[in-house]
């Protein structure tokens, strides 16, 4: 598309510097006999595009007389006393090197003359000159008889030349001239013979020059990224030679890349700053192409007049000049958007390099981050992580399972606990992943063959607990305590030997204190029949007369039912400490379950649910730490109970539980807020034992559960086994928008109410 377009034979140089990119400077070509028998002087002009503006020409903004016409320019670097417009470098048909201020030209300077002076310290003619892309106070200048010297214009009026010690003798007519763009002491040029030569500026030699079988050579360039490839334009009309060659210099034997497409000989060239992919050329045979260097094809077509230069904008990407012959003789600038392109053999056409976004990023499902970078190359995937707490405690119990440290886990939560109630929950479930289940079940009540001993010495005046544990044989040998126990001491004190199994600590203490029909009931060692009957007898007798009692006609009896259904808010710790102490393991769970309930019924919530967690009722513990769970309950509440779920259900084997909807619909949410946080795999075991669990079943749930499954299964499906069932999609194709809408609203929902 063309932007703007001027009426005059000239080359161009662009502006160099960020604050002027649009600014181009122009003087009548050598090379053009457009303008024979004008009696005009030469003029060099600077022009502003002002891409902004509708006009169609752009703007002068200032322009003086020269004394020839110039074969090259280039518009580069400041220095000591220049303006920060920099300086303009042009080379003359009378083979010196024009220096001028940019910025007196543009007028910016009233009463100062533009013109810095003129350089001639070689000893042919100068055709081309360019300023370095790096060092911008440096010039370079190519001359005849293969002469490359380096001006430093620091200071322009007294300009330091510095020449190389030896001359090429393969490139004597040196017809282009470049910088590295990597390398600021790298510089290289081309010749009429076909030679192409590299100068290291700092060992003042050639570091490698090649041949370009007998081609004349009109322009060279380097590549914008890459500062080991270069590329060469030959001017030679043999359309097999009409070619551009792409060069690696870490193997001169061949081009790399040849760029076939004129049918004449190539005048000009430039290789995009912006893409390396891009590089234009015009050549005699009217034609200016685009090409994809890295296809080594055409891209695009340029409209052209016997075009005779051709010049990417250094800082505008998109945006290049030509220069024709015309007629009429012509500058025009152009963007790259809307050119046309070559068709059929041009390749796959794809956007340049400005117009693809150097980088990108995206969220995926899981809060998981996909960026690219400016090679486009790779996909990043990164876990953003925003719940630091909710993936910090999924870890620590994910390892601590892992590493089979429980226990240690349990304890830690323990010394945490922020409450006796959570302290004791905690305790219990330590307790239940212990070899010795019940005896540590029995610690967490406070009750312990230790202890009893030592409310038997408090009370009795024993000093050795060895004496306490003597057996039956041994009981006369110390009949008489330091002093008689009243009756509620005495049975506190057996009661407590009692639960802990320490019979012989309750005999002892009973024949101490004159109860010698209990202990002998307790003791005896005659035929079970006989002495069955008769205990049943006697307790039969006295059962109602006191605690003590009921509790040893419980214990003697083989069903302890009747202890658990006359237990109290009171005494259910000793009631729990019985069954853990004598219920056998047919009878356990059942009576736990039954003491539980009663608790429950009576609204002893807490006790319930430390009976329900010693039957091992993964259900009803479940259902009692969501019960009060809703579903806009805080996000901590929920974790903490989930995380208990979790270790409870592990120390029984994770064994399918009835659930109810509400219990359902809490997994749900914990799985969701797991797979918001990328935590894939524990939610995918919630779900999974969402859909195993028995129970009523609610519909809206089952959809919820199946919704975030088949989202984790499209985010990660290595998560799947191949054997393992594929999620089927929960949304139809009639619906299935709407439903997501649905889905979507909804979670917003619950955030808005968070």
């Amino acid at each position: 598309m063309k932007l703007k377009e001027i009426n005059k034979n000239g080359v161009v140089a662009w502006s160099t510097l960020s604050h002027i990119a649009d600014h181009v400077v122009t003087g009548n070509w050598a090379g053009s006999t457009t303008d024979f028998g004008s009696t005009a002087r030469p003029q060099i002009e600077i022009l502003g595009l002002d891409l902004q503006s509708s006009s169609p020409e752009p703007k002068s903004l200032g322009k003086v007389e020269c004394r020839d016409k110039i074969w090259n320019m280039s518009w580069g670097g400041k220095g000591n006393g220049v303006t920060q417009d920099g300086l303009i470098a042009s080379a003359m048909t009378s083979g010196g090197i024009d220096v001028w201020d940019a910025g007196i030209l543009m007028g910016k300077k009233e009463g100062e003359k533009p013109f810095v002076g003129t350089l001639k310290d070689f000893s042919g003619s100068a055709r081309t000159v360019q300023f370095n892309h790096t060092q911008t106070n440096l010039l370079g200048i190519g001359a005849t008889g293969g002469e490359v010297l380096m001006v430093d214009l620091t200071r322009p009026d007294s300009p330091q030349t510095h020449s190389t010690v030896n001359k090429s003798d393969t490139c004597q007519t040196i017809t282009d001239l470049a910088w590295s763009y990597e390398y600021a002491h790298i510089l290289a040029c081309t010749s009429m013979e076909g030679w192409t030569c590299v100068w290291d500026l700092r060992q003042k030699n050639i570091a490698v020059q090649f041949p370009s079988d007998g081609k004349r050579l009109s322009s060279v360039l380097w590549h914008p990224a890459d500062g080991m490839q270069m590329a060469v334009a030959c001017e030679n009309d043999d359309p097999k030679h009409a070619v551009i060659q792409v060069w690696d210099l870490r193997s001169v034997l061949s081009p790399r890349t040849t760029l076939v497409g004129h049918q004449k000989g190539i005048l000009s060239a430039s290789w995009c700053p912006h893409d390396p992919a891009l590089l234009l050329s015009c050549g005699k045979d009217n034609l200016t192409i685009c090409w994809n260097t890295e296809l080594g094809q055409p891209l695009h077509t340029l409209p052209s007049s016997w075009n005779f230069q051709v010049r990417w904008a250094p800082c505008i990407p998109s945006v290049l000049s030509i220069s024709a012959i015309g007629p009429p003789a012509t500058i025009s600038f152009h963007s790259l958007h809307d050119v046309s392109t070559v068709p059929a053999s041009s390749g796959t056409v794809k956007p340049p390099k400005w117009m693809r976004k150097p980088c990108g990023a995206v969220f995926g499902f899981g809060n998981t981050l996909f960026s690219f970078d400016e090679s486009h190359k790779n996909i990043h995937r990164t876990q953003i992580i925003t719940d630091h707490v909710l993936v910090e405690k999924c870890q620590k119990l994910e390892e601590a399972d892992a590493q089979n440290q429980l226990i240690e886990f349990c304890e830690m939560k323990v010394q945490g606990a922020q409450n006796e109630s959570s302290k004791q929950i905690w305790a219990v479930m330590k307790a239940l992943f212990e070899p010795d289940t019940r005896k540590q079940l029995l610690l967490t009540l406070g009750k312990s063959e230790e202890n009893a001993a030592n409310l038997m010495n408090d009370f009795l005046g024993k000093n050795d607990t060895d004496e306490v544990d003597d057996k039956f044989g041994n009981l006369a040998l110390n009949p008489q305590p330091k002093r008689n126990l009243s009756s509620s001491e005495l049975e506190f004190v057996v009661q407590e030997a009692i639960l802990v199994g320490s019979k012989e600590l309750a005999v002892n203490c009973l024949l101490d204190n004159g109860r010698t029909a209990d202990a002998l009931v307790l003791a005896a060692s005659s035929t079970p029949e006989f002495w069955e009957a008769t205990r049943l007898r006697y307790l039969e007798m006295n059962k109602s007369s006191s605690s003590l009692n009921k509790l040893l006609y419980a214990l003697l009896k083989p069903d302890l039912s009747e202890l658990v259904q006359t237990t109290t808010t009171t005494n259910w710790k000793s009631t729990l400490s019985v069954l853990l102490t004598y219920a056998t393991q047919d009878q356990f769970s059942g009576l736990c379950q039954r003491l539980a309930s009663q608790m429950e019924d009576i609204g002893e919530k807490h006790a319930a649910l430390l009976c329900y967690m010693c039957a091992g009722d993964v259900s009803k513990v479940v259902e009692l730490w969501l019960v009060d769970l809703k579903d806009h309950t805080s996000h901590e509440s929920l974790i903490e109970a989930m995380e208990r779920i979790t270790v409870f259900r592990k120390a029984h084997q994770n064994q399918v539980c009835v659930m109810t909807s509400e219990a359902r619909l809490h997994f749900c949410r914990y799985a969701e807020l797991l797979a918001s946080q990328g935590v894939f795999k524990t939610a995918l075991n919630l779900l999974q034992d969402v859909s195993s669990s028995t129970g009523e079943v609610d519909q809206e749930i089952s959809q919820r559960a199946d919704i975030l499954r088949h989202r984790i299964y499209m985010a990660r499906r290595d998560l799947f086994s191949e054997t393992s069932h594929i999620p089927p999609s929960p949304f139809s194709d009639n619906n299935s928008k709407a439903q997501q809408n649905q889905q979507q609203q909804h979670h917003y929902q619950q955030q808005q109410q968070q």
